[in-house]
């Protein structure tokens, strides 16, 4: 249990026992005497709360590498596309000087 689950659990209880004994105590000590935890639940707790912070960080570490993938991925596709429209524009040149040098050799066979 954690402290907050047992202060829920004694506080009720403490209130009316210092209501019965008409005890004026301030609730806070009160509460903090009667919650005398052992040790071992206190290391139970520091230990539990460590492992959610590693499983935080491993988390927050696979989502990050995860962000990374798609963003190498989409870096990749970029590239790709632009390799891509090079290729074509470079094909297209080849092909519009293919062309011209077709059309000068015919007008040069024609005035022969």
């Amino acid at each position: 249990k954690t402290y907050y689950d047992m202060d829920k659990q004694l506080k009720p209880k403490i209130k009316c026992l210092t209501n019965d004994l008409k005890i004026d105590v301030e609730e806070p000590s009160l509460v903090l005497q009667c919650l005398k935890v052992p040790q071992f639940l206190q290391r139970m707790e520091k230990r539990a709360r460590e492992r959610e912070e590693k499983h935080a960080m491993i988390r927050e570490r696979r989502q990050q590498m995860e962000e990374d993938r798609i963003r190498l991925k989409q870096q990749e596709e970029l590239a790709k596309a632009q390799m891509d429209k090079e290729e074509k524009m470079k094909r297209m040149k080849e092909l519009r000087d293919k062309r011209k040098n077709e059309t000068n050799e015919r007008a040069k066979r024609q005035k022969k």
